[in-house]
């Protein structure tokens, strides 16, 4: 029991370091040149591809259906069709895909200490009268559904959103077990108006921040904590969170598909597009249809840069195993 006790102690001394340890090379990473440290994680990222066979093996399966289903159907970018056709062209994708990977993280440690002005500077956004029309406070209505994928800079989709909004956005969170980092990410998004919620039962709450006109934020592209509902994307069976969906039509909140890619100088593009939510038929129907539309835009923001889509990192469709 005694032994038991002190081991236990150790690991968690041990945690506590590590977590101490990680948050002073945040601390780091946020005093330095960012376009360098995005660079250089990029380029870490491409090297670091070669070292993990097996997942290297099911992004270049899933990156593969991505790509001839967006050559099939007229979408393909050139180097999405030489990706079709030669297997260097695909294997650089599958190489840009790691990098890409690595920067996210690197995002997600910088990203905070961008402020509104820096925000408005470095993400161009597509579409900024209908970002602003999501992002300001309906007086007498429910507050926006955001929902997008892990693609390019999500963090930087939070930030623009979080800096430049009239409402509180809120966002489910992943459990983090470590006290000292949870305590960091509740600390740092609190603080610029994206308030974190724990994803166990968020749905109660949810609910309630839109009914009162606040935003809410689900990144939707891979069941966390959950079977999904079954849809087709890219040409194949998948399963996806219901989650956006069923909240817009609950709620009659308005529905909108986002997503932040990376330019390529360290800035960004941000893209945005709204979802038409059906109120005419059950709900079940209502439901159906939102998602299938919500799907086909997920399509269409991938296409812009399928390399920038880590969750081609893991597995999505039921006929591609994990390798």
């Amino acid at each position: 029991m005694t032994g038991a006790t002190t081991s236990s102690g150790v690991d968690g001394l041990a945690t506590r370091l590590a977590a101490r340890l990680l948050l002073l090379g945040v601390a780091v990473l946020q005093r330095s040149p960012d376009r360098l440290v995005y660079r250089l994680g990029f380029r870490a990222g491409r090297m670091a591809s070669r070292l993990m066979g097996e997942r290297r093996a099911l992004a270049r399966a899933n990156m593969t259906r991505v790509c001839s289903a967006l050559e099939a159907t007229g979408r393909a970018s050139p180097r999405v069709s030489a990706a079709v056709r030669d297997d260097r062209a695909l294997d650089g994708l599958v190489r840009d895909l790691f990098g890409h990977w690595f920067v996210a993280y690197l995002e997600g440690a910088i990203a905070p200490r961008y402020d509104e002005a820096t925000v408005r500077r470095r993400v161009h956004v597509s579409d900024p009268e209908l970002a602003a029309s999501a992002l300001t406070r309906v007086a007498d209505g429910p507050g926006p559904v955001f929902t997008g994928l892990h693609l390019g800079a999500v963090e930087m989709s939070g930030m623009y959103a979080a800096r430049t909004a009239s409402m509180r956005i809120a966002a489910p969170m992943e459990r983090v077990r470590d006290p000292i980092l949870a305590d960091y990410f509740l600390r740092t998004r609190g603080a610029i108006g994206l308030d974190l919620i724990p994803i166990r039962d968020a749905s109660v709450e949810l609910l309630a921040r839109i009914r009162r006109g606040d935003g809410v934020a689900l990144v939707a592209d891979r069941p966390i904590g959950g079977t999904g509902t079954s849809v087709q994307l890219f040409g194949a069976p998948c399963r996806l969170p219901a989650g956006p969906a069923v909240l817009a039509v609950e709620t009659g909140a308005p529905l909108y598909v986002l997503g932040c890619l990376r330019d390529g100088s360290g800035d960004w593009e941000g893209h945005i597009e709204r979802i038409e939510v059906p109120t005419a038929g059950g709900r079940h129907e209502r439901v159906r249809v939102t998602l299938d539309r919500q799907v086909a835009a997920f399509e269409r923001l991938v296409a812009r840069a399928p390399e920038q889509w880590w969750t081609l990192l893991f597995r999505i469709w039921e006929d591609i195993p994990q390798a």
